[in-house]
Parts: structure tokens; C-alpha cells; sequence
């Protein structure tokens, strides 16, 4: 209920929610049937919030590294995300890291991965997700290898309740990618235990699982 949705956080921004605020941020960035889209704008907002004082501004300069980077503005993503590690708030290391990885920078990106895995960043458990296009260039050993680590480093992001790793998982146990056996089910049982976190990706990927293998929905266990 999109429109009950929007009444909500109206109501959560006009009692002083930020994440309310952040929340309506994004909405302008991107635009919704609410929310006329102004990146411009968005941007801006994100920008002055960004450099007051205290930790909520660590959040706006993470949103500010979104809003860039997707922009295309990679030195004031940097620049963005760099700010928010200088001051305590590590969750932006995972988006550094795949900012390296766009740019082929692999001992980077690999050992900011693995830094944010040591400080409890949920999202660098997904570290081993890259290898998917390098895959059948790999010795069977080295799969072997591979699908372990990530199949645990996956299951310890879901247990740290992270939507990627729910999709990541979900994403190779359906189209049996890095050595998953290709399973429907265990895909759909996956991305719907996500969709309880609310975040977008896992409810579009449930989507599509329901969308092209309607049939799943019948082999799943009753209590689901």
C-alpha cells in the first residue's frame, strides 16, 4: 500500500524522524507517484545535511555517496563515503569496495571486503559474488574452493540479516550460478525469508521467480 506508505513517513518526518526524512530523500532522487523526482535537489539536501555536526550527518554523507555515485560523480562519492569512514561510520566500505571493483582494482576491493567483514559490515559477507563471470575459467578445485567460502560467507550476512546476501543466495540457487545446484524452490524459500526486510531488491527478485515459475509456489512447505 504505497499511498499508507507515504501518509506514514509524512507522519514519522513531521514528529522529527530522520530516517523518515532520508527515506523522502530518496524518494525525490528517484520519484514515486508521491514524489516529483528533483535530483538536483535531492542531491543538495543530501549535501547540507551532510556537514553539520553529529553522527545523523554520517548518514546523509552515506545517502550523498549514493546519490554521486549513481550520478556518476565518483571523486564526490569518494569523497562522500571517505568522510563517513574518517568519522566512525564504516557501512560505506562496502560501497568503496565495489567502487574498486568497477574500476578493476581487485586487492582493493578485496581487502576493504574483507576489513568490513571484521567490522561487522553485513554487506562485505558478499565478497566471492565477483568471481560469477570467471567462473568456467576456474579448476574444479578452485570451485570447489570458491562455492564454500561464499555459500558460508553468504549464510553468515543472512544471519546478519543483510537483503543482498537473501538475493545473492536466492540469485544462485536459481539460475545455479558458482556451483549451486540450480533449485526454484530453495530460491523462492530464500528471497521470501528476505522480503521480510523490506528492502526492495529481494521483493523485485520474488517477482520475478513468481513471474516465470509460477509452479514453485506449490512445493513450498504449508507453513510458508
Amino acid at each position: 500500500d504505497r499511498e499508507l506508505s507515504h501518509e506514514l513517513n509524512k507522519e514519522a518526518i513531521e514528529k522529527g524522524s530522520v530516517l523518515g526524512r532520508l527515506k523522502r530523500s530518496i524518494d525525490l532522487y528517484y520519484g514515486n507517484d508521491y514524489t516529483p523526482q528533483d535530483k538536483a535537489r535531492a542531491i543538495s539536501e543530501a549535501e547540507l545535511e551532510s556537514y553539520k555536526p553529529g553522527k545523523v550527518a554520517l548518514l546523509w554523507s552515506e545517502q550523498l555517496g549514493w546519490f554521486c555515485e549513481d550520478s556518476n560523480r565518483k571523486e564526490k562519492a569518494y569523497e562522500a563515503y571517505r568522510h563517513c569512514l574518517k568519522n566512525g561510520h564504516y557501512y560505506p566500505m562496502y560501497d568503496v569496495a565495489t567502487m574498486f571493483l568497477k574500476d578493476n582494482k581487485m586487492e582493493a576491493y578485496t581487502g576493504l571486503m574483507k576489513a568490513g567483514m571484521k567490522l561487522g559490515i553485513p554487506q562485505c559477507h558478499l565478497l566471492g559474488f565477483e568471481k560469477e563471470k570467471e567462473w568456467d575459467t576456474l579448476d574444479q578445485s578452485e570451485q570447489k574452493r570458491l562455492h564454500n567460502e561464499v555459500k558460508k560467507l553468504h549464510k553468515k550476512g543472512m544471519e546478519m540479516n543483510d537483503p543482498f546476501c537473501y538475493f545473492s543466495m536466492a540469485y544462485f540457487y536459481y539460475y545455479g550460478e558458482l556451483g549451486f545446484e540450480e533449485n526454484e524452490v530453495e530460491a523462492l524459500k530464500i528471497i521470501l525469508e528476505g522480503t521480510k526486510l523490506n528492502e526492495n531488491i529481494c521483493h523485485e527478485f520474488a517477482v520475478t521467480i513468481l513471474d516465470e515459475s509460477p509452479w514453485v509456489v506449490d512445493e513450498l512447505p504449508k507453513e510458508m
